[in-house]
């Protein structure tokens, strides 16, 4: 409305100058020039001022399809005057005398005059390369409009929509988002009316050339463009239900490390020959002092690094050797949503939200406790039902009673659990009940064994890390 208000408002200043210089006209024509002055003149454009852009815009948009017209009959002509040209060269095809059309009067017409063939061919060219331009031209206009629009709606907004809303959104609405439809409106416009041009001047010349086999090819054509359109669907489904065929199959049972050696580029080596296994259907711990490479275990079973030496199998194979992302599907950190949720003590908070499992959550977790989001990330491993899960820190900066609810969740996950599971604990709250704990200190492995046998040991690492924490498993039970 505020828009409308303002074009009417300028529309009565331009009414209003008008009207001077029409009186300017019929009272004093010989002064005409010197009362619409420069002045005048930039009032009058500056109406056209916050369209600017609109306007050579739509001009370009303009031009671009003028220029695809141009190119596309010049195109479509071609092929037909060059086959006459051709004819022309072979007494056997020369069409009678009485029997000549237009097509081969303009034939013979660059017959006697070669360089006037050249320079249409090179007028088309000229015209592709002139739509090319405007096209983009206009694209870009267009999405830099977008944008501006876009990231001024932004800097409106309150801080209760950046909760809602996820970072990478919004840069994506600013970036791709506007990308996509500025050339949307502008190259996707050029290629489809380029496309309907062609469809349309080809067919309309190939009834003309021969409406008998015009016919058949409107049988034909159909027929084919179907075919292939239901075996790429079907081609599609069957290949999805094959790849998950073969990922279920597919059952890892153990993964050693063999003399791992590994440090993050530009530091000191964190590992020096590392060896130990994780059986299939266990549970390993692995804790340490802070620094101790804990997470890198992790990061390293991820393949998000490679070892420097040595190396990890999987099934007598080396981790190096099998495709990362489907290895990475295989592996659950920190169905069924409901009874995952459930199982991981979320459901309880869950149900109270307004809107329960439809409830946006904010960038990043925002507007959930810490407590909320570890219960959050056991519940989604739940669902992925992995064969490998790893929990990093699982229990790392919670109050007490958030503690107690997630090790609590973690204690029901793996009572009932058949998967390997690998723990990274600092807390060692989750690691009483491992089958095998592995204690890294130094870059090396200290000590391994069940959670009796490290505590057996006198002056044992582990055995000083649980003294130090004091935590009652005394009385703790699943």
């Amino acid at each position: 409305m505020s828009t409308l208000k303002f074009v009417a408002s300028r529309c009565d200043q331009l009414d209003e100058t008008v009207v001077q210089v029409t009186t300017v006209e019929t009272k004093r024509a010989s002064v005409k020039l010197k009362n619409a002055s420069i002045k005048d003149l930039k009032a009058i454009f500056a109406l056209a001022g916050p369209y600017k852009w609109r306007i050579i815009r739509e001009l370009f948009l303009f031009f671009g399809l003028s220029f695809l017209g141009v190119s596309s009959s010049i195109f479509l002509l071609t092929p037909r005057v060059l086959g006459k040209l051709i004819d022309e060269f072979d007494d056997s095809k020369k069409s009678p005398s009485g029997q000549e059309d237009k097509t081969l009067r303009v034939a013979r017409f660059f017959k006697e005059n070669p360089i006037a063939l050249v320079g249409v061919l090179f007028l088309g060219g000229a015209a592709i390369a002139a739509r090319v331009y405007c096209m983009h031209t206009a694209a870009q206009l267009i999405i830099n409009d977008l944008r501006k629009t876009v990231f001024n709606a932004v800097l409106r907004q309150d801080i209760a929509f950046f909760d809602k809303n996820k970072v990478g959104e919004i840069v994506s609405r600013l970036s791709t988002d506007a990308l996509i439809v500025g050339y949307s409106v502008s190259m996707n416009l050029s290629d489809g009316a380029r496309a309907l041009l062609t469809c349309l001047g080809s067919g309309g010349l190939m009834v003309y050339t021969s409406p008998a086999l015009c016919q058949v090819m409107f049988v034909v054509i159909p027929i084919m463009v179907g075919t292939f359109a239901v075996f790429g669907k079907l081609q599609r489904k069957y290949t999805l239900q094959m790849q998950e065929a073969v990922a279920g199959a597919n059952q890892v049972y153990q993964f050693p490390f063999e003399r791992v050696a590994f440090g993050y580029p530009g530091r000191d080596p964190l590992f020096h020959n590392i060896s130990f296994k994780v059986p299939a259907g266990q549970i390993t711990a692995v804790v340490g002092p802070s620094g101790s490479g804990k997470s890198t275990i992790a990061n390293l079973l991820l393949r998000l690094y490679d070892p420097d030496r040595g190396h990890i199998m999987v099934d007598d194979v080396d981790l190096k050797d099998l495709d990362p992302s489907h290895w990475r599907r295989q592996i659950g950190t920190v169905g069924q949503i409901e009874e995952a949720a459930e199982q991981s003590n979320a459901l309880e908070f869950i149900q109270a939200f307004p809107e329960k499992f439809d409830t946006m959550v904010g960038e990043q977790g925002s507007m959930l406790s810490g407590g909320q989001k570890q219960r959050i990330a056991i519940a989604r491993a739940l669902v992925t039902n992995p064969r490998i899960l790893i929990l990093d820190e699982a229990t790392s900066a919670l109050d007490a009673t958030s503690e107690f609810l997630v090790r609590k969740a973690l204690n029901r996950l793996l009572e009932n659990s058949h998967q390997t599971v690998l723990i990274i604990a600092h807390r060692l709250s989750t690691i009483k009940h491992a089958d095998q704990i592995v204690v890294l200190d130094k870059g090396s492995i200290a000590e391994r064994g069940s959670f009796e046998e490290l505590m057996s040991i006198k002056d044992g690492v582990f055995k000083k890390l649980v003294e130090k924490q004091a935590i009652g498993w005394k009385e703790e039970t699943y």
